[in-house]
């Protein structure tokens, strides 16, 4: 899959700069943003794949937050559903920014869906992932809507057996139910912890099953249930 030119420029300019640096402040002081686990990165070179929960739309946007200034782990690119599933009423006019341009250039790729074959619908993300960026991939799939964590669908699973490259699980947490009003009335915590790396070593075989690859999205979604569990990290 032949990716644009600009791919990698335009998303390190609004993620490393523009955004992290204008929107970290903000999300300090009205959303009490905290970022753990920064040490579980030390000594991972890029690329990786982040694999966090999903309560809510703004989760996609606060791992480059959650990165330093200028993290060798930026920009980040993320997994999305193409277009036409943005046309759901659900999303109503925030269905044309999810598709449109700004989107794009804010490191979003869509996967190719209805062809039931990771290989042709991850295509672009893995290019991403061989090419030295990281990729970001929700492994429930969707974002919940009861609050709990769900099941595992296999793309970050396909991903990391495709390439090799370790998986960070990502514990976001106090963005169920997030609204803007709540958050500038100062009533939001926020924190963004990452785990430590799952290594997807090269003995692993480029090929496995479906069931292979979701037990991998599995043990992924587990490690961030026993960090929720036994911590004394705020709900989903």
């Amino acid at each position: 899959m032949e990716l644009p030119p600009s791919y990698f420029a335009f998303p390190f300019i609004l993620q490393s700069t523009v955004w992290r640096i204008l929107m970290r402040p903000f999300f300090n002081l009205f959303a009490h943003f905290e970022v753990r686990g920064l040490e579980n990165l030390t000594g991972l070179t890029r690329p990786v794949i982040f694999a966090p929960n999903h309560s809510n739309e703004i989760d996609s946007i606060l791992i480059p937050l959650a990165l330093p200034v200028w993290s060798r782990f930026s920009p980040l690119f993320y997994v999305v559903r193409e277009q036409k599933f943005y046309d759901d009423p659900f999303f109503g006019w925030r269905g044309r920014f999810y598709a449109g341009w700004i989107f794009k250039i804010l490191g979003a790729f869509p996967i190719v869906s209805g062809v039931k074959d990771y290989a042709v619908s991850l295509a672009a993300h893995v290019k991403i992932l061989k090419e030295g960026g990281s990729v970001c991939i929700f492994p429930e799939g969707a974002f919940t809507k009861t609050g709990e964590i769900g099941t595992g669908h296999g793309g970050v699973g396909y991903l990391a057996s495709a390439t090799h490259i370790p998986i960070i699980p990502v514990y976001i947490s106090g963005t169920f139910k997030f609204s803007l009003s709540e958050l500038l009335l100062g009533k939001c915590h926020i924190q963004v912890t990452f785990l430590p790396a799952i290594e997807m070593g090269n003995d692993l075989r480029a090929t496995l099953t479906a069931d292979e690859y979701k037990r991998i999205a599995t043990m992924v979604l587990d490690a961030i249930r026993t960090v929720r569990t036994k911590s004394n990290l705020i709900p989903v």
